[in-house]
C-alpha cells in the first residue's frame, strides 16, 4: 500500500461554486476563509463532464468513473418493478464511492447530503442521506426522519435535533442578502421566490450543522459534505446579478441584486467555521461540478423559461490545503473524475483499475510516486456498505422525493400516467448514457446507445437526433444525411437542432457556403453563435486560412473563454505559423479547460517536440494515448521522438502499434492476395518539420520528380544539386540532380550537405540513404504506361532503345512496392504518396497536403506557379487511343 499523507481528508461539495465569481470577491477580500485555504495550499479549475448534471457529476466525483461507469443518469429513473419512475439512489450506483472504499480499507467516514445517496449505506462511520432533511409539513408539525436516511439508525433522533425548516427562518436571516424587502415582502406565502430562498437557506443550515457536529469527532478519517445551496440559490437569483439583464426590471434588480454576492460571503463564513472545527492537521479538498454563468453569457430571457443546464459553465474550481498537499502550485488540466483518486492518496489507497481519472501527483508531496490501481470492484462487498442489488426503496418516500424534485425544478412533472412517465425517463436517460460516451470519444458505444434508443422509441426525434449525430462524429456523413431527412420537423427545437446537424454535415463535405446557409437559420443565441464561429474556424483551418481561423476561434472565446476547443484551436493555428511558444501555451489553456482532451495532448507535444523538449512532449504524447489509445497520429511523433533520442526500442513499439490501428472493415479490405500498400503518412497528423530535415523527392525515372524539385524551389526549399545535368527537350526546366546520389550505396556522404534542403533519389536508392538524419519523402505517383511511354520517347531522342514494356511494368511494380515498403518501415521518415496527373492539373487540395507537408502553407500559391502543365506530354488517354 502507498504511503499515507494525510490523517484526515475533508472533501467539500459546493455545487455550481465558480472562480469566475469568487476571484473577485477574494481580491476584494470579502471571502477571507477560501483566500487563506487557497494561499496556504493549491487551486485550480476543474473541468466538468457532459451532460452537465448534478446527479451524474457528483456520483462521478465520489467514484472517479464516467456516468456510464457508475450507471446514474439523471434526478430519476424507472422503478425496476415497472410501476413508475423514482428518484436516483445510492443503490442506482453500480460501483463504489470513497467511503466504501475507505470502510472496506479499515477507515472511518462521516457522509452529508451527498447527492444520490439515500438509503444511507452501513458503512464504518456516519452516513446522513440527501433525504434526511425531506420537508414533511409546516414548522411545528410532526416532521419524521425518513426511514433509511441515516446510518446507523440509532444516530436519527440525534441528528434530527440539528434540522432546520425554512419556517423557522426569519427577516433577520433574508435581510443580509436583500436589504430592501419591507413588511408583506417577507412573507414566503405572498413571495414566492423568497421561499425559495429559504427553503434552500433552510437546507444549507441543516448540512453545516450535521457536519460540524459530525466532524467534531475525532474518531474519522474521511469527511464528504455536499452543499447544494449554491447551485439553488443561482438558479433562482443569478438572473439579477449586475449587470442587469434586459428582461429585469429595476424594482426586480434593486430587490435581488446582492444574493448571489451574499450567498458566496455565506459559504465563506461556513468554510471558516468547518476549518475551525477540523484543524490544520486535516487536509480540505474542495470542489464543485461545474460553474455558472454570472454575466453576458447568461442565457436570455427569465431563468425559469430557460433550460437549466444552459447557465452551467464547464469549470468548475478545486483548492486543496492541509498536510499531504505540495502548497504554492497551481492545479492545471484537473478533471472532477481526479477528486477521488487523489483523495484516495492522501488517504493512502491506490486508485481503482477502472477510474477514468488519476491522481494529481503535482499537488502531492516531490516525489510522491504513481501507485499501480486496485481493483475495488473485484473485492468483496460485504465490507465495503454497499447494498445489496434487490435493496426495495419505500414507494411513499419515493413518491414525496419524486415530488420534491418537481416542485424544485429539476424534473418536469411526471404525472400519473406511469408508462409515459417511464418512456420519457428512458429516453431522457439513455440521450444522457449517450452524451456521456461523447463525452469521452467512446463514439462506437455512443451509436450503440443511440440505435438501441432508436428501435426502442422510433417515434422520438432526440433518438434519430443521436443517430444522426454518431454518425457525423464517425466521419459518415451520408449516413448522417439519410437519418435526417427522416427526422420530423415539426417542433420548433427539433427543427433548430436538425439545422444545426445539417450545418455540421456541410462543415464535414467542406461545403462553406451551405454551411452559412444552414447557420443563418439557426437562433441567435450565444450557445449557436459560438458552434457556427468553431465550423467556420475548422473550415479555414482545413483552407489553412490561419488568420480566418484565428479570428473565428477567438470570437467564440469572446462568447465563452473557457471553450476547450477554440484554445486547441488557436494552438492548432499558432502550429500552422510555426509559433512553438504560443503553441504550447493555447493547448495547455485547452487542457485547462478539459483535461480530456486527446488533440489538445498532442498539439502540446508537438509544439514542444519543435521548441527541442523532447521528454516534457513524449511526456504529453503518452497522456494523449492514454486517453485515446488508437491515437494514430501520436504514436507516430512518439515513433519520431523515439528515434530522435536514441531509444530504437520504443520507436519500434510504435510503429508496430501503428500497424495495428485504422484496419479496414472486412468488407472493404482488398484482394489479400494482392500485394499490400505500404502505409503512407497523412500531412495533417505530422508534427512542423526541423531545421534541418532532408527533404527527398523520389519515384520512377519519369514519374514527375523533377516538376517536384522545381516546386519545392519554388516553396522555399533550396535543391542539392550540382548543375552537371542540363537542360534539354525532355526536361525543359532543368533535371535538379546531383551525381553523388547514384553513389549512395557506395558513399552517402552527399546526404550530410542536405540538412534543411531538397534532394532526388531515385527509387532503386532510397533504402541507401543513411540513418542519422530526419528524412521527409515526396514519392511521386505516376500511371506506368505514361512512365513507360515518356521513358521511351526521351530514350529515342538520345538515339538509344527501350526495353520491353511489358517486362518494365513488372519490374517497376516490384520496384516500387520495395521502395515504399523501405519507407514505411523506417523511424526516420515520413513520406506522402503524391499525384503527378494532380499536380500537372493544378489540383488545390493536393498542393495544400504538399504545402501541409512541408510545413509551409502559405507556400501552395508559389508551387502552383511553378508548374507548367504544357509539358504534360505523355498522357494516359492519349496513348490509350
Amino acid at each position: 500500500m502507498p504511503q499515507r499523507l494525510a490523517q484526515r481528508v475533508l472533501l467539500l461539495g459546493w455545487d455550481a461554486a465558480d472562480w469566475k465569481f469568487a476571484r473577485p470577491m477574494m481580491e476584494r477580500g470579502e471571502m477571507p476563509a477560501l483566500t487563506r485555504l487557497v494561499s496556504g495550499g493549491v487551486s485550480g479549475n476543474l473541468a466538468t463532464l457532459r451532460p452537465i448534471l448534478s446527479p451524474m457529476l457528483w456520483n462521478s466525483i465520489a467514484t472517479g468513473k464516467r456516468p456510464f461507469g457508475h450507471g446514474i443518469f439523471g434526478f430519476t429513473e424507472p422503478r425496476p418493478d415497472g410501476t413508475g419512475v423514482r428518484p436516483v439512489a445510492s443503490t442506482s450506483r453500480r460501483c463504489k464511492a470513497l467511503w466504501n472504499i475507505a470502510s472496506e480499507s479499515g477507515l472511518r467516514s462521516h457522509v452529508v447530503n451527498w447527492f444520490a445517496s439515500h438509503p444511507a449505506e452501513p458503512v464504518t462511520g456516519t452516513v446522513v442521506s440527501n433525504r434526511f432533511a425531506d420537508l414533511a409539513g409546516k414548522v411545528g408539525d410532526d416532521w419524521p426522519v425518513p426511514a433509511h436516511a441515516v446510518h446507523p439508525p440509532a444516530r436519527a433522533g440525534e441528528l434530527a435535533a440539528l434540522r432546520v425548516h425554512p419556517g423557522e427562518l426569519d427577516a433577520g436571516v433574508v435581510t443580509p442578502f436583500m436589504p430592501t424587502l419591507k413588511g408583506h415582502q417577507l412573507d414566503p406565502t405572498n413571495h414566492r421566490r423568497l421561499g425559495h430562498f429559504l427553503e434552500a437557506m433552510a437546507e444549507t443550515l441543516t448540512t453545516q450543522a450535521l457536519a460540524t457536529h459530525l466532524l467534531k469527532e475525532d474518531d474519522w478519517d474521511l469527511g464528504c459534505v455536499y452543499f447544494e445551496g449554491i447551485d439553488r440559490f443561482a438558479h433562482a437569483f443569478m438572473e439579477f446579478h449586475p449587470p442587469r439583464m434586459e428582461h429585469v426590471g429595476p424594482r426586480f434588480f434593486e430587490m435581488y441584486s446582492g444574493v448571489m454576492t451574499g450567498v458566496y460571503r455565506f459559504f465563506d463564513m461556513m468554510l471558516h467555521a468547518l476549518m475551525q472545527t477540523v484543524g490544520e492537521e486535516t487536509t480540505i479538498v474542495l470542489c464543485s461540478d461545474h460553474g455558472y454563468q454570472d454575466g453576458d453569457l447568461r442565457p436570455p430571457g427569465p431563468a425559469e423559461r430557460s433550460n437549466p443546464v444552459s447557465w452551467h459553465r464547464p469549470l468548475g474550481i478545486l483548492a486543496m490545503s492541509g498536510p499531504g498537499v505540495r502548497p504554492g502550485r497551481g492545479v492545471y488540466g484537473a478533471s472532477l473524475l481526479d477528486v477521488a483518486p487523489t483523495v484516495l492518496a492522501l488517504l493512502g489507497l491506490p486508485p481503482g483499475l477502472g477510474f477514468d481519472g488519476r491522481p494529481l501527483l503535482d499537488t502531492l508531496p516531490e516525489g510522491t510516486p504513481p501507485v499501480l490501481p486496485v481493483d475495488w470492484e473485484a473485492t468483496a462487498v460485504e465490507g465495503s456498505g454497499m447494498h445489496p442489488a434487490d435493496h426495495r426503496g419505500d414507494p411513499e418516500q419515493e413518491r414525496q422525493a419524486l415530488r420534491q424534485l418537481v416542485e424544485l425544478g429539476y424534473i418536469a412533472d411526471p404525472g400519473e400516467d406511469a408508462a409515459e412517465a417511464i418512456r420519457d425517463t428512458r429516453i431522457a436517460n439513455t440521450h444522457r448514457e449517450m452524451t456521456s460516451y461523447f463525452d469521452a470519444e467512446r463514439f462506437d458505444d455512443a451509436m450503440r446507445v443511440a440505435e438501441a434508443m432508436a428501435a426502442e422509441f422510433p417515434d422520438e426525434p432526440r433518438s434519430w437526433l443521436s443517430v444522426a449525430a454518431c454518425h457525423l462524429k464517425r466521419g459518415d456523413a451520408d449516413a448522417a444525411v439519410r437519418v435526417l431527412d427522416g427526422i420530423a420537423t415539426e417542433e420548433a427545437e427539433v427543427a433548430e437542432q436538425v439545422e444545426a446537424l445539417r450545418a455540421q454535415v456541410a462543415f464535414a463535405e467542406g461545403d462553406e457556403r451551405e454551411m452559412e446557409r444552414r447557420a443563418a437559420e439557426l437562433p441567435a443565441d450565444p450557445a449557436q453563435a459560438a458552434e457556427v464561429h468553431r465550423l467556420r474556424a475548422q473550415l479555414a483551418l482545413r483552407r489553412t486560412d490561419a488568420g480566418a481561423a484565428e479570428s473565428a476561434f477567438r470570437a467564440v472565446l469572446a462568447i465563452d473563454d473557457a471553450d476547450p476547443a477554440a484554445h486547441d484551436g488557436l494552438a492548432q493555428v499558432h502550429l500552422h505559423r510555426r509559433d512553438w511558444e504560443a503553441a504550447a501555451e493555447a493547448a495547455l489553456d485547452a487542457i485547462g479547460c478539459a483535461f480530456f482532451l486527446p488533440r489538445a495532448h498532442l498539439h502540446l507535444g508537438m509544439a514542444l517536440a519543435n521548441l527541442g523538449r523532447d521528454d516534457e512532449a513524449i511526456a504529453a504524447l503518452n497522456v494523449a494515448l492514454h486517453q485515446h489509445p488508437g491515437f494514430a497520429r501520436a504514436h507516430r511523433l512518439l515513433e519520431c521522438l523515439h528515434a530522435r533520442n536514441g531509444r530504437q526500442d520504443e520507436a519500434v513499439r510504435h510503429r508496430l502499434a501503428l500497424r495495428g490501428i485504422g484496419q479496414p472493415a472486412p468488407a472493404d479490405r482488398p484482394d489479400p492476395t494482392a500485394p499490400a500498400e505500404a502505409r503512407s503518412d497523412d500531412p495533417d497528423d505530422l508534427p512542423p518539420p526541423d531545421a534541418g530535415t532532408v527533404w527527398v523527392v523520389s519515384g520512377l525515372p519519369r514519374a514527375g520528380t523533377s516538376l517536384a524539385m522545381q516546386m519545392l524551389a519554388a516553396a522555399g526549399v533550396p535543391p542539392l544539386t550540382d548543375g552537371r545535368r542540363q537542360a534539354d527537350e525532355s526536361n525543359r526546366r532543368g533535371y535538379f540532380e546531383h551525381e553523388a546520389v547514384t553513389r549512395l550505396a557506395e558513399d552517402a556522404g552527399v546526404v550530410a550537405d542536405a540538412a534543411g534542403r531538397a534532394i532526388k533519389v531515385i527509387h532503386a536508392l532510397v533504402d541507401r540513404l543513411p540513418v542519422g538524419h530526419a528524412y521527409r519523402v515526396l514519392w511521386m505517383e505516376r500511371d506506368l504506361d505514361e512512365v513507360i511511354a515518356s521513358q521511351r520517347t526521351m530514350l529515342r531522342r538520345q538515339g538509344r532503345r527501350a526495353g520491353d514494356p511489358t517486362a518494365l511494368r513488372l519490374a517497376y511494380e516490384a520496384g516500387t512496392r520495395r521502395a515504399q515498403n523501405a519507407l514505411a518501415r523506417r523511424a526516420d521518415t515520413r513520406w506522402i504518396r503524391v499525384p503527378h496527373r494532380a499536380l500537372v492539373e493544378r489540383d488545390p487540395a493536393t498542393l495544400e497536403a504538399v504545402a501541409a507537408f512541408l510545413g509551409r502553407p502559405e507556400a501552395a500559391d508559389a508551387m502552383t506557379a511553378a508548374i507548367d502543365p504544357s509539358l504534360y506530354r505523355e498522357r494516359a488517354a492519349a496513348l490509350a487511343t
